[in-house]
Order: C-alpha cells, then sequence, then structure tokens
C-alpha cells in the first residue's frame, strides 16, 4: 500500500522522520487503468458451441498487511480492509469454457460498503511513533475478468485510496495522509451449478504470506528490502443467465438449378447422386404451367457424383414452352436400398 500524499509534519520529528518521509513520498504509485466498455453492441465470435449470456454481481474483500523494516529500531506496519460489491453486466459463458467478459455499452460498477485502514510507523531509533488511521476508501477503476492460462481471475478495482488522520507522538496532530493500495485479482472456482443454469455461483479466493526478496514486491507495493506481507481475498460471483445463444446453423446449400436454351430448343442441369449407391434418375420435362410431357430422360449416376444433363425440347414442341414462359423438370430417384425420392426444378425463358 502506497502513501500518495502527506500533511504537514512537525519540524520536532528530527531528522530520520524526515529522511524517512521523503523517501516514501517518492514511491507513488502507478495506476493501472482497467479496460474501458465498449460503446458497441457484442459480435458474436466465431464458434460452434452454444453460448451463454449472463449477468454477474459479487462481493469482495480484501485485507492487506504489510510491515516495512528500515535501519536501526525504525518499522512500519500497515494493515487496510475493504469490503465491496459490484456488476459485471455481460459475462459470456461456453459450454466447457471459461468466463469471457462482453465489453458492452453498459459498464461494470464497483461500491465500497465498509474499509479500515491503520499505519504505525516508528522513527527516532523508535523514540517517535506516528499513528494513521482512516475507516473510508475511494475506488479507482472498474472491475473486469482476466484470463490466464489456467484460470480466470476477477479484479475489483485498479487501486483504493485510503485517506487518514495522522498523529505523532512527538509532533501531535499532523494532518491527513492518503496511503494506496494497487490491483490484485483473485481466481474465480466454480461453486454450485452448471454453464446453461439459470444460475451459477463461483467462490473468490486468494491469500498469501511472503516475506520479499530485496527485488519483489507485495502485490501493489513499492520494491523495500526486507519487507513482508501477507493479503487474504474472499467472496462470491453470482451469475443469472440472460440469453442462450444457439451455434449458427449451416446455411442450407440452394437446390441446384435447370436452365432453359435461348429459342427454348433444350434444357441442362447438373444431377447429382446423394446416395450410397449408384442413382437411376428418370427427368421428365413439362410445360411451366403444367402440361403434356415434352421430353423424358433416364440416366445412371455413380454415388456421390454429378453429372450434367442436356435434353433437346422437340421442335413442335417448342410453341408450348414460349406460351408457358419456360418448363418444370422433375428429377426422380432411385437406388438400391434407399426409398424413391423426386426434386423439381423451374427453368424460365
Amino acid at each position: 500500500m502506497n502513501k500518495l500524499t502527506s500533511g504537514r509534519r512537525s519540524a520536532t520529528a528530527g531528522l530520520l522522520c524526515a529522511i524517512l518521509i521523503m523517501f516514501l513520498a517518492a514511491q507513488a504509485t502507478t495506476q493501472i487503468v482497467a479496460p474501458r466498455a465498449s460503446a458497441a453492441a457484442p459480435s458474436a465470435p466465431h464458434t460452434t458451441a452454444t453460448r451463454y449470456l449472463y449477468s454477474g454481481t459479487f462481493t469482495f474483500n480484501a485485507t492487506n498487511d504489510v510491515l516495512i523494516d528500515f535501519p536501526g529500531d525504525n518499522d512500519e506496519t500497515r494493515h487496510i480492509k475493504a469490503s465491496l460489491t459490484g456488476t459485471l453486466p455481460l459475462v459470456q459463458v461456453t459450454e466447457g469454457q471459461r468466463l469471457d467478459p462482453v465489453l458492452a455499452s453498459v459498464a461494470t460498477s464497483v461500491h465500497v460498503t465498509s474499509a479500515n485502514a491503520k499505519v504505525v510507523s516508528r522513527t527516532n531509533d523508535g523514540a517517535n511513533t506516528t499513528t494513521c488511521t482512516g475507516t473510508a476508501t475511494k475506488v479507482i477503476g472498474r472491475p473486469w475478468l482476466a484470463a490466464l492460462l489456467m484460470s480466470t481471475q476477477l479484479h475489483a478495482y485498479s487501486q483504493l485510496q485510503f485517506p487518514t488522520s495522522c498523529v505523532s507522538t512527538e509532533a501531535g496532530d499532523l494532518g491527513t495522509t492518503t496511503y494506496a493500495f494497487g490491483p490484485m485479482g483473485a481466481d474465480l472456482t466454480a461453486a454450485t451449478g452448471v454453464v446453461g443454469d439459470p444460475s451459477i455461483a463461483y467462490t473468490i479466493k486468494d491469500d498469501a504470506a511472503t516475506s520479499l526478496a530485496p527485488d519483489a514486491s507485495c502485490p501493489g507495493e513499492y520494491t523495500l528490502p526486507g519487507s513482508t506481507c501477507s493479503f487474504k481475498i474472499d467472496g462470491k460471483l453470482t451469475l443469472k443467465l440472460i440469453k442462450k445463444i444457439e451455434p449458427p446453423k449451416k446455411p442450407a446449400k440452394k437446390p441446384a438449378k435447370a436452365t432453359i436454351g435461348k429459342g427454348a430448343k433444350k434444357v441442362s442441369a447438373k444431377v447429382p447422386c446423394p446416395a450410397a449407391r449408384a442413382c437411376t434418375v428418370t427427368i421428365r420435362v413439362t410445360p411451366l404451367r403444367g402440361g403434356p410431357t415434352l421430353t423424358v430422360k433416364k440416366l445412371t449416376v455413380k454415388p456421390g457424383k454429378t453429372k450434367s444433363l442436356s435434353m433437346k425440347i422437340p421442335k413442335k414442341k417448342r410453341a408450348a414452352v414460349k406460351r408457358a414462359g419456360g418448363v418444370t423438370v422433375k428429377f426422380t430417384y432411385r437406388s438400391a436400398g434407399s426409398k424413391a425420392s423426386s426434386q423439381t426444378r423451374r427453368a424460365r425463358l
């Protein structure tokens, strides 16, 4: 937790106190901003799986304790605790997949329900003690989901800022100092429900205690040799089903066409055999608006293959085709082991 600003300091706090304050003030927090919501509606991903859109609400409790050792009998202990609630208006879940945030025009949100901060600093070789306390926090940034290699994490904020009132045993009232707690995410673990249920609940949990190496730092902290820290996050994410989205069906193949040549002299078409065995196909041509048969042809097509068909229309029957404006071509399929089927195509002049 970084100190952002400090109030007035008494000169009687001593040289070491002044040096430590200057050092801490130089360690400013770099704010990490959560992703902004897009103004556009979410686009459908390229997927063949069923998708489910949920709205989410969460509780998020964070506790952080830090001990900073300084030279001599000087140190600083920090304890902060914050309880938050928030919303994730649109979350996509795909069967067998992790949570996937959908950034929509409705932004995520987070609110503080309770907060507490206490920082105790010992300076002048332990002769002076400064205590800073506060019961409020300001949230910077919006919550978001982060998909990691093996898990999905919920980040409830980019930064928490704790304004505190400070009192020194040597100098009395020192005004206000604001401390900042940087971003921390916690893993989501499915608790109840499965993908597709009207409601799914996830536990939010992460905790650690560590003694830091010289080049390491607590989550959200600056690097200080000899420091130790612990943090704990717990909460719950509840998703409510909004919509189920089935994968798009493959578009149906356009039916094959038949064409009629200039002057109604002949009819052409492609004749496929969709059966596992050879097809015997009978093709019958009649005027477009009905009437006597103009011509008939029978052919055999190998399974899975397509043949090109060309049928001449007798010269004396072409006038009927012209009056009708075209022809109707009926294909009757027969194949061993299968029921007969038929298909009708139309060709216009």
